[in-house]
């Protein structure tokens, strides 16, 4: 297990999220502080939909966009859903078969 500052640690998982690779990153939520696992795909894209444009930019609240990958309880792949996770949350990730802490 690596050991990284929270300055790299950001570049890590934003490298990991743009790679197509598969990933994962547990989080502290933001309301209750419990932690939140994810496994993740990088450069999965949102369908098309009519929904209107957020009204707020992910960056200037400090989030990153996360596809985490849905299965179901027989373990079969479901689908992807979207998720939003505070990157002063991120408490490590696994990138690669490297796990990686914040310092």
């Amino acid at each position: 297990m690596m050991i990284v500052p929270i300055d790299t640690w950001r570049v890590l998982v934003i490298r990991a999220k743009k790679s197509g690779k598969m990933f994962s990153v547990t989080t502290r939520k933001r309301g209750d502080g419990k932690l939140r696992r994810f496994i993740g795909r990088g450069g999965v894209k949102p369908p098309e939909t009519n929904r209107s444009r957020r009204e707020f930019t992910p960056a200037q609240d400090n989030l990153l966009t996360i596809c985490e990958i849905v299965r179901g309880e027989d373990g079969a792949f479901r689908g992807y859903q979207f998720r939003s996770v505070a990157l002063e949350g991120l408490v490590s990730a696994k990138i690669r078969g490297v796990e990686y802490r914040v310092e």
